[in-house]
């Protein structure tokens, strides 16, 4: 006993099927929207990052590693990338840095764009970077790629051999 007539109890039955209908064409349009903000994030940052590729293809001392999406390797046989590294800290670029081969890497993100002229402003400071490298050729960049001794080939042997004769003790024991 609900205290309401047949025709209201009818009515109130229609409203709650009306409210769940709504409440799943509101999640509806709440998820595609969130999926039309994920694309537009996804493609601006696409973007970007090939507008950063096309300079790196473009300074001839420069080369891209693989093909890259949005994280962007790079290395060079003519300039010290950690020279240039070193430049580019000076302009608030941050990069990772890699060895066996010297390499520079990064991934842009939201941020980049949303930062006016992002892409000019990667062409000017990469140049004056490279630039820079040429200056210091010859001299040690602060930055360095050293995981422990593996940092050359010579400390690569070195951990190798070290490695060998723990074992070697080990086992013998």
């Amino acid at each position: 006993a609900t205290g309401l007539t047949d025709e209201e109890e009818e009515e109130g039955e229609d409203s709650e099927d009306s409210s769940e209908s709504n409440s799943a064409e509101d999640e509806a349009d709440a998820v595609d929207r969130q999926w039309r903000v994920f694309n537009q994030a996804v493609k601006a940052i696409m973007d970007v990052a090939d507008d950063m590729k096309a300079v790196v293809r473009n300074i001839p001392e420069l080369q891209l590693i693989g093909e890259p999406t949005f994280l962007i390797s790079l290395q060079s046989d003519r300039v010290d990338v950690f020279h240039v590294n070193d430049f580019m800290k000076t302009r608030g670029w941050r990069f990772n840095v890699l060895q066996l081969p010297p390499a520079l890497h990064f991934c842009v993100t939201m941020p980049q764009t949303f930062a006016t002229d992002v892409a000019k402003k990667w062409d000017t400071d990469l140049r004056e970077g490279v630039a820079y490298a040429k200056e210091k050729e010859g001299t040690p960049a602060e930055t360095a790629a050293i995981y422990g001794l593996a940092g050359n080939s010579e400390g690569n042997q070195a951990v190798s051999e070290m490695v060998l004769g723990v074992f070697d003790y080990l086992y013998s024991i």
